[in-house]
Protein backbone atom coordinates (compact mmCIF):
# COMPACT_ATOMS: atom_id res chain seq x y z
CA UNK A 1 0.00 0.00 0.00
CA UNK A 2 1.40 3.24 -0.92
CA UNK A 3 1.72 6.66 1.51
CA UNK A 4 -1.06 8.53 -0.54
CA UNK A 5 -3.40 5.16 -0.27
CA UNK A 6 -2.49 4.58 3.75
CA UNK A 7 -3.40 7.92 4.08
CA UNK A 8 -6.51 7.65 2.69
CA UNK A 9 -7.24 4.58 4.42
CA UNK A 10 -6.66 6.37 7.87
CA UNK A 11 -8.55 9.20 6.79
CA UNK A 12 -11.54 6.46 6.14
CA UNK A 13 -11.43 4.91 9.71
CA UNK A 14 -11.38 7.96 11.20
CA UNK A 15 -14.15 9.67 9.65
CA UNK A 16 -16.25 6.50 10.16
CA UNK A 17 -15.63 6.21 13.80
CA UNK A 18 -16.41 9.95 14.69
CA UNK A 19 -19.66 8.72 12.95
CA UNK A 20 -20.32 5.88 14.58
CA UNK A 21 -19.58 7.39 18.45
CA UNK A 22 -21.74 10.23 17.72
CA UNK A 23 -24.17 7.69 17.49
CA UNK A 24 -27.01 6.98 20.37
CA UNK A 25 -26.73 3.31 19.72
CA UNK A 26 -23.31 3.31 19.52
CA UNK A 27 -23.32 4.56 23.20
CA UNK A 28 -25.99 2.68 24.14
CA UNK A 29 -24.17 -0.19 23.09
CA UNK A 30 -20.86 0.51 24.29
CA UNK A 31 -21.84 2.03 27.81
CA UNK A 32 -25.21 1.54 29.04
CA UNK A 33 -25.86 -1.98 27.58
CA UNK A 34 -22.61 -3.27 29.82
CA UNK A 35 -23.57 -1.09 32.84
CA UNK A 36 -27.22 -2.35 32.89
CA UNK A 37 -25.98 -6.15 31.94
CA UNK A 38 -23.88 -5.79 35.10
CA UNK A 39 -26.40 -4.23 37.03
CA UNK A 40 -29.23 -7.01 36.36
CA UNK A 41 -26.77 -9.55 37.38
CA UNK A 42 -26.02 -8.50 40.39
CA UNK A 43 -30.06 -7.88 41.51
CA UNK A 44 -30.47 -11.73 40.33
CA UNK A 45 -27.66 -13.18 42.70
CA UNK A 46 -28.68 -10.81 45.27
CA UNK A 47 -32.50 -12.38 44.21
CA UNK A 48 -31.62 -16.19 44.48
CA UNK A 49 -29.09 -16.03 47.72
CA UNK A 50 -32.12 -13.72 49.09
CA UNK A 51 -35.97 -14.91 49.63
CA UNK A 52 -38.26 -12.28 48.95
CA UNK A 53 -40.34 -13.32 52.00
CA UNK A 54 -39.10 -14.86 55.14
CA UNK A 55 -38.62 -18.11 54.68
CA UNK A 56 -40.51 -20.42 57.04
CA UNK A 57 -38.42 -23.77 57.67
CA UNK A 58 -39.64 -26.78 58.94
CA UNK A 59 -37.70 -29.15 60.69
CA UNK A 60 -37.97 -33.17 60.47
CA UNK A 61 -35.19 -34.18 62.35
CA UNK A 62 -35.64 -38.02 63.30
CA UNK A 63 -32.88 -37.95 65.85
CA UNK A 64 -33.92 -35.32 67.66
CA UNK A 65 -30.15 -34.05 67.84
CA UNK A 66 -30.23 -30.94 65.47
CA UNK A 67 -33.50 -29.45 65.87
CA UNK A 68 -32.40 -26.84 68.67
CA UNK A 69 -29.13 -25.57 66.92
CA UNK A 70 -30.94 -23.77 63.99
CA UNK A 71 -31.88 -20.30 65.01
CA UNK A 72 -34.17 -17.69 63.39
CA UNK A 73 -32.48 -14.84 61.84
CA UNK A 74 -34.66 -11.67 60.26
CA UNK A 75 -34.98 -13.72 56.69
CA UNK A 76 -35.41 -17.56 57.51
CA UNK A 77 -37.67 -18.90 60.92
CA UNK A 78 -36.83 -22.43 61.93
CA UNK A 79 -39.72 -24.94 63.87
CA UNK A 80 -39.37 -28.24 64.66
CA UNK A 81 -42.26 -30.47 62.81
CA UNK A 82 -44.10 -33.73 63.87
CA UNK A 83 -45.09 -33.69 60.28
CA UNK A 84 -44.29 -36.38 57.58
CA UNK A 85 -42.58 -35.17 54.76
CA UNK A 86 -45.88 -36.33 52.83
CA UNK A 87 -47.60 -34.95 54.36
CA UNK A 88 -46.32 -31.66 53.34
CA UNK A 89 -45.82 -32.99 49.57
CA UNK A 90 -49.41 -33.53 49.83
CA UNK A 91 -50.65 -30.48 51.74
CA UNK A 92 -48.46 -28.29 48.85
CA UNK A 93 -47.93 -24.62 49.69
CA UNK A 94 -50.92 -24.21 51.71
CA UNK A 95 -49.70 -26.52 54.11
CA UNK A 96 -51.07 -25.50 57.78
CA UNK A 97 -48.07 -24.45 59.58
CA UNK A 98 -46.74 -22.26 56.57
CA UNK A 99 -43.62 -24.02 55.66
CA UNK A 100 -42.01 -22.96 52.64
CA UNK A 101 -38.97 -25.43 52.97
CA UNK A 102 -38.72 -29.01 54.60
CA UNK A 103 -35.46 -29.79 56.17
CA UNK A 104 -35.80 -33.48 56.68
CA UNK A 105 -32.77 -35.07 58.65
CA UNK A 106 -32.99 -39.15 59.14
CA UNK A 107 -29.66 -40.63 60.64
CA UNK A 108 -26.71 -39.63 62.67
CA UNK A 109 -25.09 -36.85 59.94
CA UNK A 110 -21.46 -37.66 61.53
CA UNK A 111 -21.71 -41.00 60.45
CA UNK A 112 -23.82 -40.66 57.18
CA UNK A 113 -23.69 -37.49 55.93
CA UNK A 114 -25.94 -38.33 53.03
CA UNK A 115 -29.31 -38.40 55.65
CA UNK A 116 -30.26 -34.69 55.38
CA UNK A 117 -32.19 -33.42 52.73
CA UNK A 118 -33.85 -29.92 51.93
CA UNK A 119 -37.07 -30.07 49.88
CA UNK A 120 -38.91 -26.73 48.67
CA UNK A 121 -42.29 -25.34 46.80
CA UNK A 122 -40.49 -22.72 44.82
CA UNK A 123 -36.11 -22.54 43.98
CA UNK A 124 -34.33 -23.04 47.90
CA UNK A 125 -32.83 -19.68 48.33
CA UNK A 126 -28.47 -20.28 48.45
CA UNK A 127 -28.67 -18.78 51.60
CA UNK A 128 -30.75 -21.03 53.74
CA UNK A 129 -28.50 -24.10 51.77
CA UNK A 130 -25.20 -22.55 53.39
CA UNK A 131 -26.79 -21.22 56.73
CA UNK A 132 -27.50 -25.16 57.33
CA UNK A 133 -24.32 -26.03 56.01
CA UNK A 134 -22.58 -23.96 57.67
CA UNK A 135 -24.47 -24.38 61.17
CA UNK A 136 -24.43 -28.52 60.70
CA UNK A 137 -20.51 -28.34 59.61
CA UNK A 138 -19.76 -26.55 62.63
CA UNK A 139 -21.61 -29.12 64.97
CA UNK A 140 -20.64 -32.24 63.57
CA UNK A 141 -16.59 -30.92 63.75
CA UNK A 142 -17.08 -29.56 66.70
CA UNK A 143 -18.86 -33.14 68.14
CA UNK A 144 -15.90 -35.24 66.11
CA UNK A 145 -12.92 -32.88 67.85
CA UNK A 146 -14.43 -34.15 71.01
CA UNK A 147 -14.77 -37.93 70.22
CA UNK A 148 -11.11 -37.92 69.62
CA UNK A 149 -9.98 -37.52 73.04
CA UNK A 150 -6.85 -36.14 71.49
CA UNK A 151 -5.19 -33.55 73.51
CA UNK A 152 -3.64 -31.50 70.85
CA UNK A 153 -7.12 -30.40 69.14
CA UNK A 154 -5.49 -27.63 66.67
CA UNK A 155 -3.75 -30.53 64.56
CA UNK A 156 -6.48 -32.46 64.07
CA UNK A 157 -8.83 -29.62 63.11
CA UNK A 158 -7.98 -29.85 59.53
CA UNK A 159 -8.57 -34.29 59.55
CA UNK A 160 -11.59 -33.67 61.44
CA UNK A 161 -13.67 -31.14 59.61
CA UNK A 162 -17.10 -32.17 58.51
CA UNK A 163 -18.66 -30.56 55.10
CA UNK A 164 -21.89 -31.38 54.10
CA UNK A 165 -23.84 -30.70 50.59
CA UNK A 166 -27.02 -31.13 50.82
CA UNK A 167 -29.48 -32.41 48.01
CA UNK A 168 -32.57 -30.34 47.50
CA UNK A 169 -35.69 -31.13 45.43
CA UNK A 170 -38.91 -28.90 44.36
CA UNK A 171 -42.17 -29.98 44.18
CA UNK A 172 -44.66 -29.17 41.44
CA UNK A 173 -48.29 -28.78 41.57
CA UNK A 174 -48.90 -32.27 40.57
CA UNK A 175 -46.83 -33.52 43.99
CA UNK A 176 -43.72 -34.90 41.54
CA UNK A 177 -40.11 -33.77 42.42
CA UNK A 178 -37.14 -32.84 40.74
CA UNK A 179 -33.76 -31.75 41.80
CA UNK A 180 -33.92 -27.98 42.40
CA UNK A 181 -30.77 -25.66 42.29
CA UNK A 182 -30.74 -21.74 43.27
CA UNK A 183 -27.80 -21.25 41.48
CA UNK A 184 -28.82 -22.92 38.46
CA UNK A 185 -31.68 -20.37 38.18
CA UNK A 186 -29.47 -17.11 39.04
CA UNK A 187 -27.05 -18.57 35.65
CA UNK A 188 -30.37 -18.98 33.63
CA UNK A 189 -31.21 -15.84 34.69
CA UNK A 190 -28.84 -14.04 34.07
CA UNK A 191 -28.15 -15.64 30.95
CA UNK A 192 -31.96 -14.43 29.66
CA UNK A 193 -30.81 -11.18 30.57
CA UNK A 194 -27.87 -11.18 28.72
CA UNK A 195 -29.41 -12.50 25.79
CA UNK A 196 -32.37 -10.02 26.05
CA UNK A 197 -30.42 -7.25 25.84
CA UNK A 198 -28.30 -8.31 23.20
CA UNK A 199 -31.50 -8.89 21.05
CA UNK A 200 -32.20 -5.21 22.03
CA UNK A 201 -29.45 -3.55 21.02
Amino acid sequence: MSKLNRKKFWTVVGREFFVRVRKKSFLVTTILVPILMVAVMAFVLWMTMNSVAKERIAILDETGQYASLFEDTPDYSFFTSHKSLEDFKSEGKENSEEATIILRITDDLLHNPKAITLYGYNEIPIGVTSLIEDTLSDYLTKKKLEETGIPNLQETVEACTVSLSIDNYKWDKQGNTKRSSGIVAGIIGIVLAFLSFNYVA
